[in-house]
């Protein structure tokens, strides 16, 4: 936040940064962050903790071989100790070279989305069994599982619903 005077009043005004990478560098936000390990009641700090090593790219820089394989949305995987991590409005970011980059994730199977008006047909007739979650997208429990129900319905694809 920055704040001045203004003949005997305080204004304010939030500056909020955006990073555009140069050359062959993609900014990714980390989105598979470590949540804080516990092992027999001892707290791990921040530091021992395992780098995450897939995120979801914001931006990608200007050159032209790096923006026919990574684009914005892309989920990508990177190698452990890549990068420079920064913390913007708190959240967090890495800058990686194009040569960091170890992968495109690609989604194999979508997620479906059960209604009122497709639920009785796809989930209590359907011939596979089906894997229902209820969530909520204010509810951060809810965020931390979907991951999870990700890699299920991969693992599982064809196989359930």
């Amino acid at each position: 936040w920055y704040q001045r005077r203004v003949h005997g009043k305080k204004k304010r005004w939030r500056f909020t940064m955006k990073l555009r990478p140069i050359e062959d560098h993609v900014v990714v936000k980390i989105t598979s962050a470590a949540e804080e390990k516990k092992i027999g009641g001892i707290i791990i700090p921040d530091t021992a903790k395992e780098k995450p090593q897939m995120a979801k790219v914001i931006a990608v820089g200007t050159d032209e071989d790096l923006k026919k394989a990574v684009k914005v949305g892309d989920n990508v995987l990177y190698g452990k100790y890549s990068g420079t991590e920064i913390e913007l409005d708190g959240e967090k970011y890495l800058i990686l070279a194009k040569s960091e980059i170890l992968a495109i994730v690609e989604q194999i199977m979508a997620l479906r989305e059960f209604t009122q008006a497709n639920f009785e047909s796809d989930v209590l007739k359907s011939e596979l069994p089906v894997l229902v979650d209820f969530w909520a997208p204010w509810c951060g429990p809810c965020k931390a599982l979907t991951p999870v129900i990700e890699k299920v319905a991969a693992e599982y694809e064809g196989k359930i619903i």
